[in-house]
């Protein structure tokens, strides 16, 4: 007797195959879908292919790109195409080549950038920063000079600003000054006798100052609301005073300190007489606290924190630049330069009180010193 499935044939026991198969070898198979017999025995289909109505074909939703398979869609060496080969840093997407960027960055165009700080691309694709400008959290930012740091809308030194003073928005309270990042007190009960202070107003102003009695107003009325006592005046020159004359005898010894009790010159007699030249490394600082400097916030903006003084280079009066004594913006007015040169300036050299003869048309916003004069 035959085994199951094998039947009697010719006289001998031979496979018998059912209906819809073909005999290949010892076993039954449907030629129309086995991939080693596609189509007739023995004829099998290469690696990755499919045999689907007899014919050796590809699976669904890949192609055949010279005997092997691979979908369009994703290979990155056959993108779209056979042969069609992404470029290195690219991925194949639905039949295109497009970067693939790193986590972190997003793509512009055919870059990969961080939005976060691409001047060409801040916040946003094509978001470009100004001349002058650069990218930081997503936001165009001022480029500051000489360790400034952008607060608020402008350029500040976190080091003395009162208003940003170690950081920005970190402000000092009316009783305080800010110095080396710190707000510190400033006790002017304790202020040495024998010394001579020099502050400017807050604001700049133009050469109008109400003359010489409007400017020495301005002087008390900042002076007390900052705290400080004694008697102040106007660090201006005219027909009826001169700087020069300010101080006589052994006042002329005195030293001249600044806002912060910090040493400016070793003495009145030497700071005017130098007056010219560069008296040193210390700055200048407005009642407020704000370093006399270009761009600390002065409204009006101190003009390259030049300032007002009517002077010869040796503090005497000049006979004209005085913008009419101090009661027009017509004319001309002698002026000094009083830069925080070490804070953000290529040197320490713009400390000039006089800078004899550079002068101001009176329309410009200067800045103007006062003098405590007596306790």
């Amino acid at each position: 007797a035959c085994a199951a499935g094998v039947g009697w044939s010719r006289g001998l026991c031979a496979l018998q195959c059912p209906a819809g198969t073909t005999k290949c070898g010892s076993s039954c198979v449907d030629t129309t879908v086995d991939p080693a017999h596609c189509g007739t025995c023995n004829n099998a289909c290469s690696a990755g292919f499919d045999c689907t109505g007899s014919t050796c074909s590809c699976p669904v939703n890949e192609t055949d790109c010279s005997g092997t398979c691979y979908n369009l869609n994703v290979d990155s060496a056959n993108c779209g195409t056979c042969s069609n080969a992404c470029a290195a840093g690219e991925v194949c997407a639905s039949g295109s080549c497009s970067l693939q960027c790193p986590a972190g960055t997003t793509k512009c165009g055919s870059s990969c950038v961080d939005t976060t700080v691409d001047p060409s691309n801040c916040g946003s694709c094509s978001n470009a920063c100004a001349v002058g400008e650069y990218c930081a959290a997503s936001t165009c930012t001022p480029i500051c000079g000489g360790g400034n740091t952008f607060c608020s809308g402008n350029c500040v030194s976190l080091l003395n600003d009162p208003k940003n003073c170690g950081g920005c928005g970190i402000g000092c309270t009316s009783t305080q000054f800010c110095q080396f990042g710190t707000c510190s007190t400033f006790d002017v009960a304790a202020l040495p006798s024998g010394v001579i202070m020099a502050v400017a107003l807050n604001n700049a102003h133009n050469g109008n100052l109400g003359g010489i009695a409007g400017a020495d107003a301005m002087c008390a009325a900042e002076a007390s609301a900052a705290g400080f006592g004694g008697t102040w005046r106007a660090f201006l020159s005219s027909s009826t005073q001169q700087i020069s004359a300010f101080f006589s005898g052994s006042a002329t010894s005195y030293p001249v300190i600044n806002r912060n009790s910090v040493q400016v010159k070793a003495s009145w007699a030497a700071w005017i007489s130098n007056g010219n030249t560069n008296w040193g490394s210390v700055d200048l600082f407005a009642f407020d606290g704000k370093e006399v400097d270009e761009g600390t916030g002065a409204s009006p903006d101190w003009s390259d924190a030049d300032g007002w003084h009517g002077s010869n280079a040796d503090g005497t009066a000049h006979a004209t630049d005085n913008c009419s004594d101090w009661t027009s913006t017509s004319g001309n007015g002698k002026n000094g330069e009083w830069d925080g040169g070490c804070s953000w300036h290529w040197s320490c050299s713009n400390h000039r009180l006089f800078k004899y003869p550079e002068t101001h048309s009176c329309t410009s916003t200067l800045a103007v010193l006062c003098i405590r004069i007596a306790e």
